[in-house]
């Protein structure tokens, strides 16, 4: 009878130690999948503003003339007129030039 309780004991820590080598082994060697591993990092956008100069050669590049511009809590007001002599007021991010907001003024 003692055989058996030291073989059931056996069996017992056996399976046990098994069970932890087996959860070690599985945490041990995980890895990322490559497209994860290699995807690049961004590089963080610059905070500083582009400039009128810049920002006036965007706007004049889509064939409007510039009659005013001002700059105010990081966003460029332009006043313009297309080629069709129609008044617009452009809003545009004054950190990447995006245009956020374009109206029609009139002729």
């Amino acid at each position: 009878m003692l055989n058996r309780q030291n073989l059931s004991i056996a069996l017992v820590a056996a399976a046990g130690f098994a069970a932890i080598a087996l959860a070690q082994r599985v945490d041990d060697s995980f890895t990322a999948p490559e497209a994860l591993r290699t995807v690049p990092m961004e590089a963080p956008a610059s905070s500083a503003p582009l400039g009128f100069a810049e920002v006036a050669r965007r706007i004049e590049a889509q064939g409007l003339q510039i009659w005013e511009m001002e700059e105010e809590d990081g966003y460029i007001e332009v006043e313009a007129t297309d080629r069709a002599g129609r008044r617009l007021k452009l809003l545009l991010d004054a950190r990447t030039g995006a245009e956020i907001r374009r109206q029609e003024r009139g002729r």
